[in-house]
């Protein structure tokens, strides 16, 4: 999850569902070193791990909301109602691409649960 966090803003080509390897060495090498940076920080202990949790948790919520207005503009949204409609067409009903299983907001939350 980490590498796809930068990998979006760096637009670099993300595996999909289907694929069994990376991508491209751009993907390898970002999946590499945030591995590297994890690693490094929990070798720390965990009080530095704490640490770099308090540094960058207050990030985290303008990530998602800057993720989420992005990726509301890019579905076309620009009002409660349009949310509503989107939400209904995508969420709901939404149609997979060909030769991929349909994945409802039910799969997602009894996933979560499971995990």
């Amino acid at each position: 999850m980490s590498a796809t966090a930068v990998g979006i803003p760096f637009n670099l080509e993300m595996p999909t569902l289907t694929d069994w390897l990376p991508r491209t060495p751009g993907w390898i090498l970002t999946v590499l070193v945030m591995g590297a940076v994890i690693t490094l920080v929990a070798i720390q202990g965990y009080n530095q791990v704490s640490k770099f949790a308090n540094i960058m948790s207050p990030w985290m919520i303008l990530i998602f909301i800057a993720a989420a207005i992005v990726g509301l503009a890019q579905l076309g949204v620009g009002s409660f109602e349009s949310l509503i409609a989107t939400a209904q067409e995508v969420i709901w009903n939404g149609v997979p691409l060909a030769g991929m299983s349909k994945f409802t907001v039910w799969h997602i939350i009894f996933f979560c649960l499971v995990l």
